[in-house]
């Protein structure tokens, strides 16, 4: 809670059915399956969506739905739902990514354009980028993914906005490639 806990603004992963504050579009971000190749020699890779119940799956927090964690993944106009029994899950996409390139398991990733363009601004990187670049994480059956979620900045007010937090959150939209 931004305004409880009196932070100036959040990056927050969608879907934002729950939050009723401002916010700026930054991204958009479609997570696909990926695994650490010490893990795939180990295990195997998957051929059809049915074969990831056996696998170790790695899962964010938000995959859950009514006490179970479901995948809904998408190929060519088509929608499956795999149900999974996660060995790992976070709020955390960057905790999420080194638990798959330490070759936990299984994980459904998004890597976004907004982190890539803060990298070539010269931001740094982040443990995501560096992992899909890295060859640290493969993808598993990459015609499949999940629906495309949104990456915002949330901020209290509009009113009042304190000058910092509009130039950070300016900041963002600029380097973001969402216009």
């Amino acid at each position: 809670d931004l305004i409880r806990e009196e932070f100036d603004a959040a990056i927050c992963l969608g879907p934002f059915t729950h939050i009723s504050l401002p916010s700026r579009l930054l991204s958009v971000v479609t997570p696909k399956l990926y695994a650490a190749p010490s893990y795939l020699k180990r295990f195997g890779i998957p051929k059809r969506l049915a074969e990831l119940r056996a696998h170790r799956t790695l899962s964010m927090a938000r995959w859950e739905l009514d006490g179970r964690y479901v995948w809904e993944l998408g190929r060519r106009g088509r929608t499956e739902r795999v149900q999974i029994a996660p060995t790992f899950v976070t709020n955390s996409a960057p905790a999420l990514a080194q638990a798959a390139v330490a070759g936990l398991g299984i994980a459904l990733i998004g890597s976004s354009s907004f982190s890539d363009a803060l990298e070539a601004k010269g931001f740094g990187s982040s443990l995501i980028t560096e992992a899909f670049s890295g060859k640290r994480l493969l993808p598993v059956l990459p015609a499949w993914s999940a629906a495309p979620v949104e990456l915002r900045a949330f901020y209290p007010s509009r009113r009042g906005l304190a000058l910092k937090v509009r130039a950070f959150i300016d900041f963002l939209v600029e380097m973001s490639t969402v216009s």
